[in-house]
């Protein structure tokens, strides 16, 4: 009787195993044949430029006007140069503009590491150069992507007329933030981990199929249809993209530091602007923000419009972290007056 028992557990057991085999597969299958679909489906819509062996993938518009600057839009960690697009078409109506992927992002190929902030800088000075982009430039950047525009600007200090920071990360972003913000944001780096073994076995697409996934629907919504299914195809559902973000988080600590390390231009014009509710951008809701936490984050983004002689902080009240999609306008006016003769 226990022998049957157990013979009959095992069988179970067997044909469990056989079937989360077959799923796994499946997922699997799914996963690759779809991003052999979408890489038919969405080709790259700028140029792909050689920055010594492998490709970066950057789109310029807008006019170029003798003499003016042409703006750079340096994305947040995890972000593709396609969220830039609300604010791209604005800014383009009287600005060169261009925006890119970094390396592993969107259409671009995977780069070397570490993936840190001075990496990236170099390889955007060789992109726009082997693309043919002259200086002066100015760079608009997102959250994370401050930290390599500081860099940038430290490194090639002649060719930046300017710098716009939206919800920028200070340095100090680790060591001050309290406990509470820092285990969100470690929440979210876990979660990003878990993407990056996901994805390429099929489950994430599975998720959104499923309607799993309504944070990612809520972000991306704000952009064009056809520009939202490009995101989905080249952001959330694209293996590289999650493998790239790990990474990036992985060797932050150092970008920080790389960027705290830098000095700018003292007479360079800044503008920092600050959204009203970014300080919360990586909550569910469910954790503790206190008042303690908004008012060291607005102490960190007030302090790097100290970085020049000639910065000046805005906060921008009824948003959200994600400027770009909630009021590209702003920025686009930010821009045009840092611009301004």
């Amino acid at each position: 009787m226990v022998g049957q028992r157990l013979r009959g557990v095992t069988r179970a057991g067997l044909g469990l195993l056989a079937l989360n085999i077959l799923v796994l597969a499946g997922c699997w299958l799914v996963q690759a044949l779809a991003s052999a679909q979408e890489a038919q489906e969405f080709p790259p819509y700028g140029v792909l430029v050689d920055v010594g062996g492998y490709r970066l993938h950057i789109y310029c518009s807008g006019p170029q006007i003798s003499g003016q600057a042409s703006v750079i839009l340096e994305s947040g960690l995890g972000a593709p140069g396609l969220v830039w697009t609300l604010v791209q078409s604005e800014v383009a109506k009287h600005h060169r503009v261009c925006s890119y992927d970094r390396a592993g992002y969107g259409w671009s190929d995977p780069g070397p590491s570490p993936r840190t902030a001075k990496q990236f800088a170099t390889e955007l000075h060789v992109l726009l150069q082997n693309m043919g982009e002259k200086p002066p430039y100015l760079l608009a950047s997102h959250s994370f992507g401050s930290l390599i525009a500081r860099v940038y600007t430290s490194t090639y200090p002649h060719e930046v007329v300017g710098l716009l920071f939206i919800d920028p990360r200070n340095e100090d972003f680790f060591s001050r933030m309290p406990p509470e913000s820092l285990a969100i944001d470690e929440r979210n780096f876990r979660a990003a981990q878990w993407l990056k073994i996901l994805t390429p076995l099929g489950y994430t697409r599975l998720f959104g199929s499923l309607g799993l996934l309504p944070d990612f629907k809520v972000y991306l919504a704000p952009l064009p249809d056809e520009v939202e299914a490009a995101a989905w195809a080249k952001m959330i559902y694209s293996p590289g993209h999650w493998e790239t973000s790990v990474a990036e988080r992985e060797n932050s600590v150092i970008s920080y530091a790389q960027a705290g390390a830098t000095t700018l231009p003292a007479e360079l014009p800044l503008i920092v602007l600050t959204t009203e509710n970014g300080w919360k951008a990586w909550s569910t809701g469910n954790e503790t923000m206190d008042e303690a936490g908004r008012a060291t984050w607005f102490a960190l983004q007030e302090e790097q419009s100290h970085l020049t002689s000639r910065g000046k902080w805005q906060v921008i009240s009824n948003s959200g972290h994600y400027l770009y999609f909630e009021q590209p306008s702003i920025i686009s006016k930010a821009i045009d007056r840092l611009l301004a003769p």
